[in-house]
């Protein structure tokens, strides 16, 4: 709170040598500033605070909306967002002042979030022969009709209603887009390929902190619904750490719930490699946290559209583990209105920061133009395990998205399988008639297959749009993370 009373000082004092002096506190949170995006087709929240009491006036174009302060002095409104475009005026007006955001565009915003591969900046985001091609391909970027923001990052103990620090909207120029996220601006670039979309305002909000897991990124609310989450709250609620970015809740707190109830188009998020070890829990957790986001966003279920994690080697962990995650980002997608972009084909076992977000902001664009915009016809996903059985010591299976069904550059790949002594082992695999079949000498009756079940693991199995078939797997034996909680 003494932030936003100096800053409010500030504004006040450098006031008075432009404007005769008013008596007034209209504020509103650290999300609207000049050069912010309003999300077009629908009834934008507006909020703020103000005397107890006090009657405003919020305008945009032609559009205009009254609202109260409570006796505490929150207000809120909801005003009709006028045709995608700009620049306009957002002015709230109050008894003596008003509160003028200059410079809006109206068009659609998307909160852009997780873990270190979203906050992944755009200047290494992309393989380059050498820095001087990375600075031109950086100075060539100037669209006024992209606007940025970022979330400051912050931990609190219970939800905020603004962000600790301030933080402005900015245009997307060479100088405001270099350290903005990659894969955030790819998404956008790789949208604005859409006819329906080239000439609308997109406005990308990065929610991102590198090395943080699910948890943190969820309500205690939520959380404390699922008894399966009480080991881990009390062990956290045991630490005295309560500025950790790792404790539950924290980063929701101090990040998220500031930004709500922001009218949004969706969100697309990028994380897990934080709860790499405990994927039994994660394929709770994550759509646990999906949920959670669209109570507080208040907009029903809106697009949410994630990316599963790419091979990499994790030290100390088992090697089945990341394929614990992948199994639960595949579950996820049980959750409505979800997409799942697969990276299998684009990681880097060395380096847990693949560098190609390029393909990673297309393949997420290209969920989001045909699940959101309606551009049906875009080929988004790879080969997707529809159906098995065991017949003859060989596993017959068959997948939707399989028209061009193929190994990449003839090499299977990354098939095991197993008997009732569930031990898997290297398998052969071949296509036959559109399925894959899949055996091994040394198991005469087959009960399960997996795919990619060890964070080395090659992708080999693609379709005709080049896309690569997620891990699974056909079993649902225990996990090595089984009740791990933390």
């Amino acid at each position: 709170m003494n932030l936003l009373l100096n800053r409010s000082a500030l504004v006040a004092a450098l006031a008075l040598f432009i404007a005769p002096p008013v008596h007034s506190d209209i504020r509103l949170p650290k999300i609207f500033s000049d050069n912010m995006v309003l999300q077009r087709e629908t009834s934008v929240n507006i909020w703020g605070w103000a005397e107890a009491g006090e009657q405003l006036t919020i305008t945009i174009e032609q559009s205009s909306v009254s609202a109260t302060a409570d006796d505490q002095g929150n207000w809120s409104a909801q005003i009709t967002a006028p045709a995608a475009g700009g620049p306009y005026e957002l002015v709230v007006a109050g008894a003596e002042a008003q509160v003028v955001f200059k410079n809006v565009l109206v068009g659609e915003v998307w909160i852009c979030a997780g873990q270190s591969n979203m906050a992944w900046p755009l200047t290494q985001s992309i393989e380059f022969d050498n820095d001087e091609a990375r600075e031109q391909f950086i100075a060539e970027i100037n669209d006024s009709r992209l606007r940025l923001f970022t979330v400051p990052a912050a931990t609190r103990d219970k939800p905020a209603t603004d962000f600790s620090e301030a933080s402005v909207w900015q245009e997307c120029r060479p100088e405001t887009i270099r350290d903005f996220s990659g894969v955030a601006y790819f998404f956008a670039k790789h949208l604005r390929e859409s006819d329906k979309l080239k000439d609308v305002p997109i406005g990308l909000i990065n929610c991102s902190v590198g090395g943080t897991p699910c948890e943190s990124w969820t309500s205690r609310d939520a959380l404390k619904s699922n008894p399966k989450f009480e080991p881990l709250l009390q062990y956290w609620d045991a630490k005295d750490d309560d500025r950790s970015a790792n404790r539950p809740c924290s980063l929701f707190n101090g990040m998220v719930a500031p930004l709500a109830p922001m009218s949004v188009r969706g969100a697309i998020w990028y994380q897990g490699e934080s709860n790499v070890g405990r994927g039994d829990q994660y394929a709770e957790l994550f759509p646990t946290m999906i949920k959670d986001w669209r109570q507080w966003f208040q907009q029903g279920d809106i697009p949410f559209f994630f990316v599963q994690l790419a091979p990499f080697r994790y030290k100390g962990a088992d090697p089945r583990a990341l394929a614990e995650i992948w199994d639960a980002q595949n579950k996820t997608l049980n959750v409505p209105n979800t997409g799942m972009v697969v990276t299998v084909d684009e990681g880097n076992v060395e380096d847990i920061h693949p560098k190609n977000k390029d393909v990673v902001g297309r393949r997420l664009a290209m969920l989001a133009r045909s699940f959101t915009y309606g551009e049906t016809d875009l080929k988004c996903f790879g080969p997707i395990l529809s159906r098995f059985e065991f017949n003859g010591g060989q596993a017959l299976l068959e997948f939707n998205n399989a028209e061009g069904l193929k190994f990449k550059n003839g090499e299977e790949r990354g098939f095991t399988i197993a008997g009732d002594d569930n031990k898997f082992v290297p398998a052969n695999a071949e296509i036959r008639d559109g399925k894959v079949i899949v055996w091994s000498d040394d198991v005469k009756k087959p009960l399960a297959v997996r795919y990619l079940w060890d964070d080395t693991a090659q992708a080999s199995l693609f379709n005709g749009a080049d896309l690569p078939a997620a891990p699974f797997r056909t079993d649902e034996l225990d996990l090595l993370s089984k009740d791990r909680s933390f």
